[in-house]
């Protein structure tokens, strides 16, 4: 892409709990410029207008905060519109919830959110531990790896996807149990890890969405993405056991 810089917005860190979300951009970044794309992040504040980006990052934040955070984006109104012009969204965790159609607060207040993904989200029992699964909304992804501290449940309706199939996980809290949900670019999981460095070809797939076509492995992606699921797999089963003892 001669002369196009990708702009990657990493949105409200402010108000987002401190679980390595900011790592999924450097990710981004690295592994655009091994393939010699140009690309720039930016960093907006509570306040700051959004900028028109590529890639937008909504990450986790406290259940309290995210009728907060629901309202600040709606009355921005860029990132919706962006979207629709062909952004890609990850979604984490609060933006998972803020994405949907409507959420419920600790109160058991409902809140609408911005209707990008077809999904309601109400609050359940913690689920705090390691993320075992397989992604479902793109054919030829590797498994997924990485961890979870929320109390969300989600209910997706027929406009989405889930995001991955769990072995080990709450995810949306159903039966099976399923993580996340996709439409089109908008993804959304409650996987932190950071997601990206635990699941590089994941960062790939979306750097191909944003330049139009996938991209080829890296030279050591193969083995290293199978020692990174095999090990965390390893550790979310020691995990289990323990909780079971």
């Amino acid at each position: 892409m001669p002369g196009r810089v990708l702009l990657f917005a990493d949105v409200y860190p402010a108000l987002s709990m401190p679980q390595a979300d900011a790592g999924n951009l450097r990710v981004l970044e690295q592994r655009a410029a091994v393939r010699g794309l140009a690309v720039r992040s930016v960093t907006v504040e509570p306040g700051d207008p959004l900028p028109i980006a590529d890639l937008y990052q909504v990450a986790g934040a406290a259940d309290e905060d995210l009728p907060e955070l629901a309202r600040r984006l709606a009355d921005d109104g860029t990132l919706a519109g962006a979207v629709a012009g062909g952004a890609v969204l990850l979604a984490m965790d609060a933006g998972l919830k803020v994405a949907g159609r409507t959420f419920r607060d600790p109160g058991g207040d409902e809140h609408d959110g911005l209707g990008l993904l077809d999904v309601r989200s109400s609050l359940g029992s913690f689920a705090d531990g390691p993320v075992v699964g397989m992604p479902r909304f793109a054919p030829g992804l590797p498994g997924l790896a990485g961890f979870e501290s929320h109390r969300g449940r989600s209910i997706l309706g027929p406009g989405a996807v889930p995001f991955a199939r769990l072995a080990v996980g709450t995810g949306n809290g159903g039966v099976p149990a399923t993580d996340g949900a996709v439409a089109g670019r908008v993804i959304g999981t409650y996987v932190h890890g950071p997601l990206l460095a635990w699941n590089p070809a994941l960062a790939d797939h979306l750097l191909g969405m944003l330049v139009g076509a996938p991209l080829a492995a890296l030279a050591d992606e193969p083995s290293y993405a199978a020692d990174v699921r095999a090990q965390r797999t390893a550790e979310a089963r020691r995990a289990l056991e323990k909780r079971r003892r």
